[in-house]
């Protein structure tokens, strides 16, 4: 994983927090798929805005 490892945020129940490293992301699929691997994302992740809004409330 490229970004910061996930912590706990006070307040944020059993969700983690994480910030993906974002350095050399110039575009929306370089962003998209940054995030796939900062998150942990699954295989079957669409890379598109619609899939990540999708994936995102089912993150631990």
């Amino acid at each position: 994983m490229n970004g910061s490892p996930r912590t706990e945020v006070p307040g944020a129940g059993d969700r983690l927090h994480g910030e993906p490293d974002l350095t050399g992301v110039t575009d929306n699929p370089a962003f998209r798929d940054r995030c796939a691997r900062a998150l942990d994302l699954p295989d079957h992740f669409g890379r598109n805005g619609d899939a990540l809004a999708d994936c995102l409330p089912h993150l631990p």
